[in-house]
């Protein structure tokens, strides 16, 4: 579950929570995510009540929360989070099963009767609402600008994202659906091409390491970015074309109007043993051509305009032909200088075929003319297995040769699963490094990786099959599992570190504000205390407790008794008494501050070893870390005069 609320719901700020179904070992990973955070805390830990369960507070400091219900184990970063799952746990509400949306793109993913090992799923309308509000409750509204960019970009269409990952007879499959509504415009548009052939895909070899294949309409796309920015902003596209037209007077032709249209949709790149290359040396690349023509005299200028350049350092670039087999090979060579490839290309067919050296582009002339129905990647038994399951029209495939990839990388991946085993040893569950996977034992597992891309009205679907990756976890392999739970955990609890960080910002932001409203008042003269910022009305009680602020908070009924004070003031009985997360150096004259955007108006009381949010008498807030937080402080006070009012952790 993901939520964006904080603990008493006025803010928001992200919480979350998992949920994690660990069977018969729920207690033994439980155990030993707890192990795991004790290394950071010797505290133990502290039960709390969260929406009617009792959770454990594994750090005094953080908001984490853990739980075991039979086989599953809460986990939470937020109180909030912690009580709506306990909430639901004992209702029995309903689920995001019973979403609309979500069923939906269940449905047009055809997730079918796989058993699920991943299942993300995202309303962007409500995350969109959540960015708006977000931004108003720190003072920074969305400005109008930036939606009408998410309006032309599409964004705004889109009405779900779902992603599922799981199994079904033995072969990985994972779906994705984008949802959207209207045209395919903006972002949408790289979706909105033609459908892959058969015999764009014969031009994929059998034995390929790895293919990719996509219809792309690179002019229709740069017409849809001119539409996106004018719909933004209206001078764009001049700007845009102006550059285009610059760059056209340097090279001697138009990249939109004599590149681009020259171009055709389809583009495939590939490699294979044949090409005998490493890295990127065997890797060829083939593209429609409408005029081959205009390509051709598109490559000659080139290299009318790189020769010179290219002379200015004493290197002669010379280009040479040789036909092989009926077609013409055209390559680029430097003589002299120990440079490893030679580009080269060829068209035929009404492609170019395109590669780092003439070699790689002769074997796959060869096997064109050869042709054959078993030689190309339509003939592999797990493409023909993955195209049954998947959408009839396509516009993107991919395909990876994963028993290679295995044979290749597990040296690697033995050495990495060895370490985290060993790493899992030393906790409360032990992973024996023998009963990792051989490599045959790996294999007898292993599918080609097939991935296919197609979209129609209602969105786009992405399917593939096969292995995605050589990770099996076996039996005993769940202090992995808690290792990993043990890297994201700190990860989650730094996001919402960095939005109570933000929160504090705009809070100090708005005091600041309030500050220079009472000094252009008083001549110039700011407050002496927070106080009288709250009895003049420019700030309320709650905006001077940081989020960040991780001393016992003060209790509803004294908060509600100081709303009730008339007048918080230093002649006021009741001065002082109005708790803070900030520090207000009081009594400073905007006349008598030299440097204003050095010094120091008001800071967090208590920062942590990262650092603190300060803000200076001009009104700008600063996050410092810790050392320049306690120098810059330290140094206001001094020019001050006033050392004797520094606080003691700061001395």
């Amino acid at each position: 579950m993901l939520g964006v609320v904080d603990e008493n719901g006025e803010k928001s700020l992200p919480a979350v929570a998992f949920v994690i179904d660990a069977g018969v070992d729920a207690e033994q990973l439980a155990e030993t995510i707890r192990s795991v955070v004790r290394k950071n805390n010797d505290q133990p830990p502290e039960t709390i009540a969260l929406g009617g369960l009792d959770f454990e507070r594994l750090h005094p400091r953080d908001p984490l929360f853990l739980r075991v219900i039979d086989t599953r184990i809460i986990i939470t970063i937020s109180r909030f989070a912690g009580e709506r799952i306990a909430q639901h746990l004992q209702s029995g509400g309903p689920s995001l099963a019973a979403n609309e949306t979500f069923g939906a793109a269940v449905r047009a993913a055809g997730v079918g009767d796989c058993e699920s090992e991943v299942f993300l799923f995202a309303d962007p309308p409500a995350l969109l609402d959540l960015l708006k509000r977000v931004a108003a409750e720190q003072g920074d509204p969305m400005p109008p600008k930036f939606a009408k960019a998410l309006d032309a970009l599409g964004v705004t269409r889109i009405d779900s994202l779902l992603l599922h990952c799981g199994e079904r007879g033995g072969d990985n499959v994972t779906r994705a659906f984008v949802g959207y509504h209207g045209p395919r415009t903006g972002l949408l548009k790289v979706w909105d091409q033609q459908p892959l052939t058969d015999d764009d895909l014969r031009r994929i070899p059998r034995d390929a390491y790895w293919a990719a294949a996509t219809n792309l309409d690179l002019r229709g796309l740069w017409e849809e970015a001119l539409r996106v920015a004018e719909a933004v902003e209206p001078d764009a596209p001049a700007q845009m074309e102006g550059a285009v037209a610059m760059a056209a007077s340097i090279l001697g032709f138009s990249i939109t109007d004599d590149l681009l249209p020259a171009l055709g949709d389809t583009w495939i790149c590939f490699d294979a043993p044949d090409h005998g290359g490493a890295l990127l040396t065997g890797v060829a690349m083939t593209v429609d051509v409408r005029d081959a023509d205009a390509l051709r005299g598109i490559f000659a200028r080139l290299l009318q305009i790189a020769a010179p350049l290219a002379a200015q350092n004493n290197v002669r670039l010379e280009a040479r032909s040789i036909d092989h087999n009926g077609h013409a090979i055209h390559y680029l060579l430097a003589p002299g200088l120990p440079i490893p490839v030679a580009p080269a290309a060829a068209f035929v067919d009404g492609r170019v075929v395109c590669a780092l050296n003439p070699q790689v582009v002769k074997v796959v002339l060869d096997r064109w003319d050869a042709g054959g129905a078993d030689a190309s990647i339509l003939a592999d038994p797990d493409v023909a297995a993955a195209r049954a399951d998947s959408p009839a029209t396509i516009h993107s495939f991919f395909f990876g040769d994963s028993h290679y990839a295995a044979r290749s990388s597990y040296w690697l991946m033995n050495l990495v699963m060895t370490a985290m085993a060993s790493l899992g040893a030393a906790g409360s569950s032990e992973v024996d490094p023998a009963t990792l996977p051989t490599l045959p034992e790996l294999l007898a597992g292993v599918k080609n990786s097939v991935a296919v891309c197609s979209a129609d009205e209602s969105g786009v679907r992405y399917v593939r099959h096969g292995s995605a990756g050589f990770l099996p976890l076996p039996a005993g392999a769940v202090s992995v599992s808690a290792l990993l739970a043990s890297i994201l955990l700190p990860s989650l609890t730094r996001a919402r570190a960095l939005a109570k960080r933000a929160v504090a910002d705009a809070n100090l932001r708005a005091i600041g504000q309030a500050c220079h409203i009472y000094a252009n008042e008083n001549g110039d003269r700011f407050p002496d205390s927070f106080e009288t910022l709250v009895a003049a009305g420019m700030i309320t009680p709650e905006m001077l407790i940081s989020p960040r602020d991780f001393r016992k908070p003060l209790p509803p009924e004294r908060l509600a008794r100081l709303k009730e004070l008339g007048a918080l003031s230093p002649q006021n009985p009741q001065a002082g008494v109005l708790p803070s997360s900030f520090v207000l150096i009081g009594g400073l004259s905007l006349g008598e501050v030299k440097d204003p955007a050095r010094t120091v108006l008001a800071y967090e009381l208590v920062p942590d070893i990262e650092g603190g949010n300060v803000l200076f008498v001009d009104g700008h807030v600063e996050w410092l870390d810790f050392p320049r937080f306690a120098k810059t402080v330290y140094e206001t006070y001094e020019r001050l005069g006033r050392l004797d009012e520094l606080p003691e952790q700061l001395r």
